[in-house]
């Protein structure tokens, strides 16, 4: 971290002392003059966006944190290479070089941008860079626990003796400074620069209701911590929607855009190798399958094979495009994982709605601009759903339940896209249903029905936020719904922070060890419930935000893994008994 900033800092004195110098050896035409009151502060924006989630960086080690921890761990992909580490929880002290590192170099594009902007008295770019720094800490904070915030956001950087924020003082300083964005911005009227704003193309408005989203977001995490505070923030906003303005469609979700040219999307750079790698669980490709979900066959491709001999696990929905998941969470090695049930061709794979692909599992052009989605209008909704069930706020929790789920069948174009559209009917054939009402009609799905309604909230939240960043894992942890299962194998990992718990934070990268040693050793001795004091515990350190009597028991039930004696692993005959007998103990829908 020292050596980070230390960087960022002789760059920045270098550019302002530049006037000490012999003017013709000091002036580079290629590094901007900060001073110059020409220069507009959208000149930075693009390191802005690029810098926090590594948009021109190397995409097989940049998506190491969310492709092989936050998918598998929270059951959406299975096991083909290396993915029971999320289960297990291995793969979560390797996030050197991911996550901490770009998040922190992003840091003086954001000031640039707000410096630049203050010294032209632009409120419009002070009020976007504050929203999305604010953005980028809430994702450490609620990743980490106590973080580096005050000093590295402040003008003056020290050089050393980087102190960390408890997360407290940092989700209430988050909380203020989106307040006073939105509050800047409602006195605007002026759009920014459309080709440097990545997001929302230079619609202010837009910032504003994702300023006050995200606030309510915030507001939902810390409820159990702080829910005095947590209610009285969600119902300022909520009251006053002239003043604090919200998400009111899709055309508001907050998501990095690529133009598909210069910038060409995180999916678009997968290989056909990454692919193969990443099998959609069979829980979640079942779960959707058992209600007849029409964001099926957009999440998920249909199988390339299918087996015709007993022994191996075959799909189970009726239509001639057939669909089925990977098994996650097992803790064999890469070779054996590739070999389950047949390996990867039989196993469905990520589908059209983020990579549009063509046989080879090469990328169909169309992938080039999909999003990077990092807070949709679904995703609010559900929030909104939970905030009214728990009596955070008023209004009808099965409107903001229903809602929610339109608004994500809106976002993946299946609205309308149930019987008689034809890839429903090659998934479900005659066994489908004719609509999202029918849809919210059935009994799993019925708000007014007999499951529990957080239960339905959480699970229907569970498939709708697939893909959306790192909250499908920040929310599974708070509420720990729906029922999601660990290997029984795992707790053999125990003195590598592994086991049947779900993990309860990121570890801090070594370089901070390497770098900040002293405030890093405060962080694991004081900022927990239990003082972190090597792998065996380093995974089970409740933060803030879920050291509480409120927040849920992290320990998770277990399923039996197979064994691997000969005709039992990977394809015998009791490998199908296995599945039937042990694996469908992980459909809580079918055990409640």
């Amino acid at each position: 971290m020292k050596n980070l900033l230390y960087i960022c800092c002789s760059v920045l004195l270098l550019l302002f002392s530049c006037d000490t110098w012999d003017e013709d050896i000091n002036i580079d035409k290629n590094v901007p003059n900060l001073r110059d009151e020409n220069l507009s502060p959208s000149f930075f924006m693009g390191g802005m966006f690029n810098g926090a989630i590594s948009i021109n960086g190397d995409w097989d080690r940049s998506d190491n944190t969310f492709i092989n921890a936050i998918l598998p761990v929270t059951a959406y992909y299975g096991k083909t290479k290396s993915l029971s580490q999320g289960n297990r929880h291995r793969s979560w002290h390797d996030f050197d070089g991911h996550v901490w590192p770009h998040c922190y170099a992003s840091i003086r594009n954001i000031k640039n941008v707000r410096n630049i902007a203050l010294n032209r008295g632009d409120n419009r770019y002070v009020a976007v860079a504050d929203i999305w720094e604010s953005w980028m800490f809430y994702m450490l904070t609620t990743f980490y626990g106590d973080i580096p915030y005050s000093l590295v956001i402040a003008d003056d950087v020290p050089l050393t003796g980087i102190d960390y924020d408890k997360q407290r003082d940092i989700y209430a300083a988050i909380l203020t400074k989106l307040k006073a964005a939105n509050d800047l911005l409602a006195e605007e009227t002026e759009n920014i620069d459309e080709a440097s704003d990545w997001v929302y193309y230079g619609d202010i408005t837009k910032w504003r209701k994702f300023s006050n989203t995200l606030r309510l977001r915030m507001a939902l995490h810390m409820y159990n911590a702080n829910p005095g505070e947590a209610k009285s923030i969600a119902n300022e906003i909520l009251n006053d929607p002239a003043s604090y303005p919200v998400f009111e469609s899709n055309e508001d979700n907050f998501q990095v855009n690529f133009d598909g040219a210069s910038r060409t999307s995180l999916y678009y750079r997968y290989n056909p190798e990454r692919i193969k790698q990443i099998a959609l669980s069979q829980v979640f490709v079942e779960r959707m399958a058992s209600l007849k979900d029409p964001r099926l066959y957009r999440f998920a491709t249909p199988v390339k094979k299918v087996h015709e001999e007993s022994g191996y696990v075959v799909p189970q929905n009726p239509g001639e495009d057939k669909y089925l998941g990977h098994l996650y969470g097992i803790t064999t090695s890469d070779g054996d994982a590739a070999s389950w049930n047949g390996g990867w061709e039989y196993s469905s794979l990520l589908g059209p709605a983020f990579r549009p692909m063509d046989e080879n599992l090469e990328a169909l052009p169309a992938a080039a601009t999909t999003p990077i989605k990092l807070a949709t209008y679904s995703e609010m909704l559900f929030n909104l759903a939970e905030m009214a069930q728990r009596g955070i706020i008023g209004g009808d929790p099965a409107a903001y339940y229903e809602d929610a789920i339109r608004a994500s069948f809106t976002e993946y174009g299946v609205l309308n896209g149930f019987a008689g559209r034809s890839e429903y009917d090659r998934a479900y054939a005659d066994q489908g249903i004719n609509s999202a009402e029918e849809y919210l009609e059935q009994p799993q799905v019925a708000f007014n029905g007999t499951r529990d309604k957080l239960l339905l909230i959480n699970e229907q939240r569970w498939i709708a936020i697939f893909q959306l960043h790192f909250e499908p894992y920040f929310h599974y942890r708070r509420t720990m719904l729906p029922g999601i299962l660990a290997s029984d194998n795992a707790s053999s990992f125990a003195s590598t922070g592994s086991g049947k718990f779900f993990p309860s934070r990121a570890s801090y990268p070594t370089s901070e060890a390497a770098e900040n040693l002293k405030a890093y050793e405060k962080a694991r001795a004081e900022g927990y419930d239990i003082a972190i004091t090597g792998q065996d515990n380093r995974n089970l350190a409740r933060m803030w935000l879920i050291n509480n009597g409120s927040s849920p028991s992290l320990e998770m039930e277990t399923f039996e893994e197979p064994m691997l004696a000969e005709d039992e692993y990977p394809g015998g005959a009791n490998f199908q008994d296995w599945y039937s007998n042990t694996w469908t103990k992980s459909f809580w829908w079918e055990n409640e």
